[in-house]
Formats: C-alpha cells, sequence, structure tokens
C-alpha cells in the first residue's frame, strides 16, 4: 500500500457536479449524489426500516451513484488501475470492486453487527476507493506459516480503537472519529509509517522497530499476508534486485574500462548506453502505477542502509530518488 494523492477530477463529474432531478420537497433540482443521500438518510433513518440495530425492512436500499461508469474511470485512473490496498493490477484480469472505506449499510463487529452503517456516505467521493476481490470481500486465504485457510477481507468491518466514538448519524461529524479508525487508508495515511516489508514478501505491522496496531489490523483486515500475494511481492523484488545487480555490475565494467584510458572511448559510450537502460527499467518498476511499489522501496531502503549500493553511489546514482516517484497519467 503506497499513500495516494487524490486530484479533482471527480468534482467534475455529473452525478456531483450537475443538478438533474429534484430534492425530495421538489423545489430544486440538486446533483444525484444529493438527490441519493437524502433519499438514504429518509430510508436508514426510519424506524420502521431500522431500529435498534436491526434491520426491519424487507427491501433494501440502493445505491447507484457509486456504481456511475464515469465515476469508476476516474477511480480507475487515480489508483492507476491498481488495489488500493494490495496494490495488484487487477484491469486484465478481474473485475475491480468499488470500495466503501467506511461500509454503507452495516458495521461489522465480530459476531455482531451495526444496522445501519454509514449509509450517508454511501456516494461520497472521499469514502471510496477501488479495489481487488481479495481485499474487499471476506474469503478464506492460505497464509505462509499457517496450517490451514484463515479468512481474512475487508467484508462490512470498520474497527475503532474506542466504539463509543463511533459515529452513527448523518447530523455528527465523521471526522470526531478519525483518530479512532483502525484501517489504513492510503489517500489519508502514510502506510510506510505502518508497514514494513521483507525480502521475503511477508509485510509486517512495524517501522523503524515500532510497532503499529493500525498496521496489524489492516494486514488482517486486507488480507495482506495470503500467500499468492506474498509471493507476488516476492517476484517483483527479485526483479528489482535483478535489475541493482545489473547495474552494478555495469558500472564495475565502467570503472574497468575508464581504467584502460583512451582506446576503450567506444565500449565505454555502450556500457554507459545499457547504464542508462538498466536505470529506466528500475525507473519503470518503481512508478506509483507498477505494482507492490510499498514492497520494493522497503528493499530498496533495508539494502542502501546495508551499503549494497555504495559502488553505484561513487558513480554519482542515487536510488533513493526512485522511492518517491509521482504517478504518471494513465488512460
Amino acid at each position: 500500500m503506497i499513500s495516494i494523492e487524490r486530484t479533482t477530477d471527480a468534482a467534475a463529474l455529473a452525478c456531483y457536479a450537475v443538478a438533474t432531478v429534484y430534492d425530495l420537497g421538489g423545489a430544486a433540482k440538486v446533483t444525484r449524489h444529493e438527490r441519493e443521500r437524502e433519499l438514504a438518510i429518509q430510508f436508514f433513518t426510519n424506524p420502521a426500516n431500522y431500529f435498534n440495530n436491526q434491520k426491519l425492512a424487507s427491501k433494501s436500499f440502493a445505491f447507484k451513484v457509486y456504481k456511475d461508469k464515469e465515476l469508476a474511470k476516474v477511480l480507475s485512473r487515480e489508483f492507476c488501475k491498481k488495489c488500493a490496498y494490495c496494490e495488484s493490477k487487477f484491469a486484465a484480469v478481474t473485475a475491480s470492486d468499488i470500495e466503501h472505506y467506511r461500509p454503507k449499510s452495516s458495521v461489522g463487529l465480530g459476531a455482531t453487527e451495526l444496522k445501519p452503517g454509514y449509509y450517508w456516505l454511501g456516494g461520497d467521493w472521499d469514502n471510496l476507493l477501488i479495489s481487488c476481490p481479495d481485499c474487499n470481500r471476506v474469503r478464506t486465504h492460505e497464509v505462509p506459516g499457517q496450517s490451514k485457510g484463515i479468512v481474512l477481507g475487508k467484508g462490512t468491518q470498520f474497527p475503532l480503537t474506542d466504539e463509543t466514538r463511533r459515529v452513527r448519524s448523518h447530523n455528527q461529524n465523521i471526522s470526531t472519529e478519525d483518530d479512532a479508525r483502525l484501517l489504513l487508508n492510503p489517500c489519508i495515511d502514510k502506510p510506510e509509517d505502518h508497514l514494513t516489508f521483507d525480502e521475503t514478501g511477508l509485510v509486517h505491522a512495524i517501522c523503524n522497530g515500532v510497532a503499529s496496531q493500525k498496521g496489524k489490523i489492516s494486514i488482517d483486515v486486507y488480507a495482506l499476508q495470503r500467500k499468492d500475494l506474498v509471493e507476488a511481492r516476492l517476484d517483483e523484488v527479485n526483479e528489482l534486485r535483478s535489475k541493482v545487480e545489473d547495474l552494478q555490475r555495469l558500472v564495475r565494467q565502467h570503472n574497468t574500462l575508464s581504467s584502460l584510458g583512451s582506446a576503450t572511448y567506444h565500449a565505454r559510450a555502450d556500457n554507459l548506453d545499457h547504464i542508462a537502460k538498466v536505470l529506466n527499467g528500475i525507473k519503470a518498476m518503481m512508478l506509483p502505477s507498477a505494482e507492490y511499489v510499498a514492497a520494493k522501496r522497503s528493499w530498496l531502503r533495508v539494502a542502501q542502509q546495508r551499503g549494497e549500493f555504495d559502488t553505484i553511489r561513487k558513480f554519482g546514482i542515487k536510488l533513493e530518488v526512485f522511492q518517491s516517484l509521482a504517478a504518471q497519467p494513465t488512460a
């Protein structure tokens, strides 16, 4: 998981910007998002539908705004067609889920459930992320070091450090529970302050030697330790390690050629071209649009601290510049 800086693209979407429907009173035209929020408040606050943490209505409320096709395109672009939580690319292999960070209809609390959930945020842009099914849906996963499958996945979970802080009504300020959140949000938090990846692809809820409760809960809820995901991260880290080893070999070769004088001019020129190509390959692997960037950043940071890059640093190459590359526009 890496930090994501939201753009303002969603503000121009018709569902948020264009008044096309009448409000409940029929007095003025409002946006589809505003109208749906009104209807959701009316439905979920009706004691005939929900009362005392129980759903009494036979029908469910039909949230539609978050399913808007143009909205889905913007979300996909914001997250570079990757899962907001595990950084797996989904575009070519599976349908993505439009994920409600705060669940809309109910909130799972272990064996119990609060009903309704954050109904007034059903179409709220800041509450919407994009995720893969394995992070978003409750499933049984194989986890390294465990003898049997474990049920993981977000589902309707949204744990807090203090349940008395939970906001249960649209009339309350949602920000009052923000510092009690136990799930990382890549658009709000700095995941690197809570998650560290080792060289085997495993993720740990620790940063600079300090354990993170938010990191631990997020790893479990988002299924970030599932076996296939760990192996995929390891493959990417190994590929990056291979490219860096190639770079180091080319730099040592350049140093040798340089020591032989002007007779090696053409060989040195070819060598520098190879160095540039490998550097471009490393850069491509570290762009926010690439998969498992957080794991690769962790490996680079640790390897650098061990002094593994001293040779290329003396050559003038600083791999740490790849730790904070900006996202490139995607279609």
